[in-house]
């Protein structure tokens, strides 16, 4: 026996829950293989939030850890050549930002000598879909956020293009 159809109630769909990955076999980061320019390819974020708004908002995301524990960001929209690169992240620069790699992999970020975040970091050591090997993770430790997320960065090849040889030139 089925209610009349006054008496149904609406059917009401909710949106599908975000999908958090399950994250790949990786190891902490080191201090010696931080530095250099890493672009940031996806956030995974549940639930979705701030983090997941600003990449949608600005797609284009580096970050440049320089081998004098020094770093700065840029965001965009605009795509950049790799040459580039660190000079519009020079340009988005404000004061002293330094960075810190303990032992265990975290990131410790300081403003003018002001702490300012922290990160787990680790580098994925076997590729598991959506993740490939050499990839970056940086998350905020367990415990610090509601719900999970991670940013994905992948190394940028920042060598210039080879210049073109020159001809052998008299000897004097």
């Amino acid at each position: 026996m089925t209610a009349p159809a006054a008496a149904q109630q609406p059917v009401q769909y909710a949106p599908p829950a975000p999908v958090f990955p399950q994250l790949p076999p990786s190891r902490p980061c080191t201090a010696k293989e931080v530095p250099g320019v890493w672009k940031l390819l996806r956030v995974f974020e549940t639930p979705s939030g701030a983090e997941m708004s600003a990449f949608l908002s600005n797609p284009v995301q580096f970050i440049l850890f320089d081998a004098n524990s020094t770093y700065g960001k840029y965001i965009g929209n605009a795509e950049l050549p790799p040459a580039s690169i660190r000079g519009e992240i020079a340009k988005q620069v404000s004061g002293l930002q330094q960075y810190l790699v303990d032992a265990s992999g975290m990131v410790f970020f300081y403003q003018d000598r002001a702490s300012t975040d922290t990160q787990a970091c680790f580098i994925v050591v076997t590729p598991v879909e959506p993740f490939a090997a050499g990839q970056m993770l940086l998350m905020p430790p367990e415990g610090t956020i509601k719900g999970r997320m991670v940013k994905v960065y992948i190394r940028v090849n920042e060598q210039p293009p080879p210049q073109p040889r020159r001809g052998r030139g008299r000897r004097r």
